[in-house]
């Protein structure tokens, strides 16, 4: 039996499934059809080819927890400005988020306590307390219903003295709140702090040091990232020094009806404690459930 080149066989979109192949079978020459060969050829699965379709610059991404369940997408944020690695826009984000990269204000938003400026600059939220007391703070706030989680990536300027910023969970009917973030005194102190109508010093938690998360705080202007979830029974807030999932620590907790309730609205504060203008910054906003 001569072999063949692949070039001296018949034009494959001109084959009908009749024609004969020589083969070896079992030492013994054999003649196939050309539909046999065929038919033994790997079915090859579709759900695992690349689909088509997208744009330069674009990635694979999953797009459920499904096996080869992927779409193309365009992955946002990296670089420069205010989202920064690995702070990537949620590819479905939810309604609530806000990522403050407009010009302005999202209508989502309600001031509350008549905060003295709000402005955007390089992909960031900067929102500034119009009190100069302590523990009277100006914020932002959205309704919410739980169970939920929200998180917010946060830094405030060093050196200046009572100078606070971060998240906060409120009850609107009662006022009282519950207000999550990092105070500049003496040192950096992260704290939650119990207040009813954005006013009122009842601190729970506070919590500073040389060990733990306290440890790691850095001089300068340094990123928080700041998680508040409840579960419809239990508040729990969290901290995190680079974001990423698996790093938020449970730093304190409380029962809602011990003094909150049923919480029904979220922000961003800051509390600015003295003449010194520091805003609090913000990148981001998210409800992560």
């Amino acid at each position: 039996m001569a072999n063949r080149k692949i070039s001296q066989l018949p034009d494959a979109a001109a084959l009908t499934g009749a024609e004969l192949l020589e083969g070896v079978q079992g030492g013994a020459s054999v003649k196939l059809t050309s539909a046999a060969v065929a038919a033994l050829a790997p079915a090859v699965p579709t759900n695992r080819l690349i689909p088509a379709g997208g744009t330069t610059g674009q990635a694979l991404a999953k797009v459920s927890a499904t096996d080869y369940d992927v779409s193309w997408q365009t992955i946002s944020g990296g670089g420069g400005g205010g989202n920064r690695t690995p702070d990537t826009h949620p590819s479905a984000p939810h309604a609530m988020d806000d990522e403050f990269e407009a010009a302005s204000l999202n209508p989502k938003w309600t001031q509350q306590n008549s905060p003295s400026s709000i402005t955007f600059a390089d992909g960031c939220l900067q929102l500034v307390d119009a009190s100069n007391s302590p523990n009277d703070i100006g914020a932002l706030e959205q309704a919410i219903a739980g169970p939920f989680k929200i998180r917010a990536k946060v830094t405030q300027a060093c050196g200046a003295i009572d100078n606070r910023g971060g998240i906060y969970v409120r009850n609107s009917g009662t006022g009282n709140m519950y207000a999550f973030g990092v105070h500049f005194s003496t040192g950096a102190t992260f704290y939650v702090n119990r207040q009813t109508n954005f006013s009122g010093a009842g601190v729970l938690n506070q919590f500073s040091g040389t060990t733990g998360l306290a440890g790691q705080y850095q001089t300068g202007r340094p990123w928080h990232y700041y998680e508040i979830e409840y579960d419809g029974t239990t508040l729990f807030f969290r901290l995190s020094h680079s974001g990423t999932d698996g790093s938020y620590q449970t730093v304190f907790s409380v029962a809602a009806a011990s003094f909150l309730g049923t919480p029904n609205a979220v922000g961003v504060f800051s509390d600015r404690g003295t003449a010194t203008v520091t805003p609090m910054v913000c990148d981001w906003f998210r409800r992560i459930s």
